[in-house]
């Protein structure tokens, strides 16, 4: 099968779109891509009377191309299906092609068979407007050459003074991608009548921004109207502008007097940053890595349809079950996504299925060696990782480790953001909140056999160099202290350590789910006669074979970077939007997904290139996750310490503690 179609299922499985079925029946462009293949495809999703000719002329692509793009012989769609719209230069905004660095032009790159006069009638712009943004430019041009375009905006600022329109005439201003043809057919006037009302566009080409004639009998009443409303809020916007210019420039100057330090003036500072939030970019592109596993999933959609005859709808049921996780991540992402470019950011990702292979990763980076990303999120699996990971510290890129615990290469490079907690921090956490509460405490550490070469085990190395190396334990008479190997003993051994007079504080320094559930069911017997908290790790609420009634029994504490409050406005908006663009509940991974893109894409817009200086400062409580970032070393990248206290109660309740104070400087109150 063709690679560039085998990759469909994700179609499915991700509902890359929102698109809704507009009351009036009009379609509605999708602004969703994805890279497959080293490809760049628009994602629409069929609705109630699309047809596959419709859809060709909204995106300006050839109904036979359509049918190639997705393996198809017959021109046949149905409600509910994705497809991919193959992109190139005609069928995307300018936006989407060019590069933004320069906020003057925009770039084209000569195509073969392009000439100069093709390329100002491909951009309405006049061959001598050309020639002045591009000195040296001469009528022969070469495959590759980049020609600077003047961009919408600063060819706007040229527009011509509106003359006084003769009676019977409507004024029409031309506008991007306008030509005489487009025009003519637009008022359903002859290109001669068309011609012989306009003498000045004799011998050349339409200039964006300039007046055209057209019989006012043939323009409709809302076009009218439309043009009366435009030229009003233009007047409005001009005396805005004229009104701005000058608070403006003091705030340019006040950014350029403090863009090396901060003041010392918290107030100061606070004013500084709104200033700067005024003039911060807003567009920002991405590279998302992530384990989606596209072709067994394609296979697995394939085998339905052979047998059913038909393409299946969005179910877990038929999801590889490897991928499964991270194509809820991937759609908390776009949720992101679809949240950031309706609050007016542009957002360009560019997404990789890496599956976990190494050989993919490598063949991945090839195609992105001349791309300047902002950021980078992913791989999930240290090989991957650890791969991209130095392609970003070669291009001084910030990559995000989205899910995994320890990063390999983070102590020796600074541009890696670890969102999760290492087990080093998480002991550090624990014992921090153990020691600070063990006053009139019975502390008992159940451990297993041989446990020192386990990670958890500086959980238990922190506890005792806090309580006893400190002096502190000793000036408290009523706490006790023990440490209890789990063996066949172990019920004897706690029933002679357990008081009766007090709380006892239970530690089990592992992860291993046999291991755990073995102790926490001997303890839940006992918690019937015993006053016991547990202290543990997060891991432990994901085993699927303890009851959830024993955490609530045996009172678990456990210190993690994710918590969601349901009682939260702002949940309760991420849950509608997600139930509504996807007919399923998000999970872990989900929230996950948004609260990192939508974090990261406004801090990278806020900083820019002075981003990883800023980190330590920019702090946040998103839907799940709490931002806290710490550089772990001098050369080292950054660690999220920020996390929740949980507590699970005997009236079946749990309550949680932000651990850390946190200010939230992420402007996010509507979702």
């Amino acid at each position: 099968m063709n690679n560039l179609t085998k990759h469909i299922i994700l179609l499915f499985l991700c509902a890359l779109t929102n698109l809704t079925y507009a009351q009036d029946n009009t379609i509605k462009k999708s602004t969703q891509k994805i890279i497959i293949g080293g490809k760049r495809y628009i994602i629409h999703k069929v609705e109630e009377g699309h047809t596959l000719y419709a859809i060709s002329k909204l995106y300006n692509v050839r109904i036979e191309d359509l049918l190639k793009a997705n393996n198809r012989e017959k021109p046949e769609i149905s409600k509910g299906e994705f497809l991919k719209i193959p992109i190139s230069n005609s069928n995307v905004r300018l936006s989407e092609i060019y590069s933004k660095k320069d906020h003057s032009y925009l770039y084209h790159t000569v195509a073969k068979g392009e000439t100069l006069y093709s390329i100002s009638k491909k951009f309405s712009i006049s061959i001598e407007d050309l020639k002045k943004h591009n000195p040296g430019l001469s009528n022969s041009l070469k495959l590759g050459q980049r020609i600077n375009i003047p961009r919408l905006d600063q060819i706007s600022q040229r527009k011509q003074q509106k003359p006084k329109a003769k009676k019977k005439i409507f004024l029409y201003n031309v506008k991007q991608g306008d030509t005489e043809y487009s025009i003519s057919n637009k008022f359903s006037l002859k290109i001669k009548k068309f011609r012989k009302l306009n003498p000045q566009l004799k011998g050349r080409s339409l200039q964006i921004g300039e007046w055209v004639n057209i019989p006012k009998y043939l323009v409709p009443e809302s076009i009218i109207k439309k043009a009366e409303q435009e030229e009003k809020k233009e007047l409005e916007k001009s005396k805005k502008q004229k009104t701005d210019t000058v608070a403006i420039h003091q705030i340019e100057n006040n950014q350029y007097q403090n863009q090396v330090s901060y003041t010392d003036n918290q107030e100061d500072e606070k004013e500084i940053v709104e200033q700067i939030n005024l003039l911060n970019k807003k567009d920002v592109k991405i590279a998302m890595f992530l384990p989606l596993y596209l072709k067994k999933n394609d296979s697995i959609q394939n085998n339905y349809k052979k047998i059913h005859g038909k393409q299946r709808s969005f179910s877990s049921k038929i999801i590889y079950g490897k991928s499964k996780d991270f194509l809820r991540f991937y759609q908390g992402v776009m949720t992101a996504v679809d949240t950031l470019i309706n609050q007016g950011y542009s957002v360009d990702l560019d997404v990789f299925d890496t599956e976990r292979s190494n050989f993919i990763v490598r063949r991945r980076l090839l195609e992105i060696t001349d791309k300047d990303y902002d950021f980078i999120i992913g791989p999930v699996y240290p090989n991957t990782f650890d791969i991209v990971s130095e392609f970003a510290a070669q291009k001084e890129i910030p990559i995000i480790s989205p899910l995994a615990g320890k990063s390999n290469n983070i102590d020796t490079n600074p541009y890696i953001i670890q969102l999760n907690l290492s087990t080093k921090s998480l002991c550090g956490k624990l014992s921090n909140y153990v020691c600070s509460d063990y006053q009139k405490k019975n502390l008992i550490i159940v451990h297993p056999e041989n446990y020192k070469h386990l990670s958890e085990s500086d959980l238990v190395t922190n506890i005792e160099q806090k309580l006893f190396e400190d002096g502190d334990f000793w000036k408290n008479e009523e706490a006790g202290f023990q440490k209890i190997a789990f063996d066949n003993k172990i019920i004897t051994n706690l029933k002679h350590t357990l008081k009766d007079s007090c709380e006892n504080l239970i530690l089990i320094p592992s992860s291993k789910q046999s291991t755990v559930e073995n102790i926490i069911t001997n303890l839940n017997v006992m918690a019937q006669d015993y006053d016991i908290r547990v202290v543990g790790f997060p891991i432990w609420q994901r085993f699927n074979s303890i009851e959830p009634d024993i955490f609530f029994n045996i009172k678990l504490s456990v210190y993690s970077p994710y918590y969601i409050n349901y009682q939260d406005q702002r949940v309760e908006v991420f849950l509608n939007k997600f139930r509504e663009k996807y007919s399923c509940e998000p999970t872990d991974f989900s929230f996950r997904g948004y609260d990192m893109f939508n974090y990261f894409t406004r801090f990278v817009c806020k900083y820019g290139k002075e981003a990883l200086k800023q980190l330590p400062k920019y702090n946040h409580n998103g839907l799940q996750s709490n931002f806290i970032f710490e550089r772990i070393s001098e050369n080292g990248g950054f660690e999220n310490i920020g996390g929740y206290l949980i507590n699970y109660n005997k009236d079946f309740k749990i309550s949680h503690t932000n651990s850390n104070k946190i200010l939230s400087e992420v402007e996010d109150n509507n979702i």
